[in-house]
């Protein structure tokens, strides 16, 4: 994105903005990136960065200064990384310096892994790594196959992999926060068809061209609107959107993304030392424990 577009965004458009999140692509590729840190904080914005972490040692000044620094990781050591980022021995190397950097500066940092049914017996080793590197947070995304591979997304009726979460649960002296992955209910369930995303609503997503996509998972496109050339929030392609999320019509890209299930996300709060189970765990421990 060009620095100037993005400066005359925030002029126009701050009052309303309360959290950036710079992305990308990479966001520590961008030459400029402490730059649009800096305009963000001239206008008094909260900012966070979405990172894969092979650069962060490199960019370590500028995000000292993030509220928020979440490291897509999607691995728990280099065969892994290998595997399912198709990563170097090198840059595996530069991430690992990367996290290191991190705790010896005492920035707050998120790692994030994609859950999927194929990697569920990989959850010990992520929380192995968790426990080595210590997070803030740990946040196991779940895997929205955008109307393709459905096999690979979790399911409350996969016994195995309700089993693996379980043993999760027993544990309580985590020293970080976790956020599980939703693990999805029968398609033909009122709680998994009535469920509304709100990204629409609360979020504005903008590319490097400043064009306007339904939200962050989906493709932009200035025919819903440019926010350079004075798109309003509501075009008709985003009120047809919003009005279509609201009668339950759900798109192939939607019905298994876990964002419709935002506020139901079962937690561990390190500072209390206790999960906040909601369903569908809540229903497998019961039945287990009987």
């Amino acid at each position: 994105m060009d620095i100037n577009d993005y400066k005359n965004i925030l002029a126009k458009y701050h009052k309303y903005i309360t959290h950036i999140t710079l992305t990308g692509g990479e966001s520590t590729l961008h030459p400029r990136l402490g730059e649009f840190i800096d305009i963000s904080e001239s206008f008094g914005l909260m900012v966070a960065v979405i990172s894969n972490g092979i650069l962060i040692k490199d960019k370590i000044a500028s995000v000292k200064r993030l509220r928020d620094l979440s490291i897509t990781l999607d691995a728990y050591d280099y065969q892994s990384f290998s595997r399912n980022r198709g990563g170097t021995e090198k840059q595996w190397e530069r991430l690992i310096e990367g996290l290191n950097a991190l705790r010896e500066e005492k920035i707050k940092f998120k790692i994030s892994f994609l859950a999927t049914s194929k990697n569920i017996d990989d959850f010990p080793r992520m929380i192995e790594f968790a426990d080595q590197y210590k997070p803030d947070t740990l946040k196991f995304n779940s895997f929205n196959p955008h109307g393709g591979d459905k096999d690979l997304v979790l399911s409350k009726d996969d016994r195995h992999t309700m089993e693996v979460i379980s043993r999760l649960l027993e544990r309580k002296d985590y020293a970080y926060n976790i956020v599980l992955p939703n693990a999805f209910d029968d398609t033909n369930s009122s709680y998994f068809q009535n469920k509304i995303c709100m990204y629409p609503w609360h979020g504005v997503y903008i590319d490097e061209k400043c064009s306007i996509a339904y939200c962050c998972q989906l493709p932009h496109d200035p025919g819903i609107g440019n926010i350079a050339v004075n798109y309003d929030f509501n075009s008709q392609k985003m009120l047809a959107w919003r009005k279509m999320l609201m009668n339950h019509k759900l798109p192939a890209d939607c019905e298994y993304c876990h964002r419709r299930f935002r506020g139901d996300y079962t937690k561990f709060s390190a500072s209390l030392g206790k999960w906040k189970i909601k369903y569908p765990y809540h229903l497998f421990l019961h039945s287990a424990s009987r």
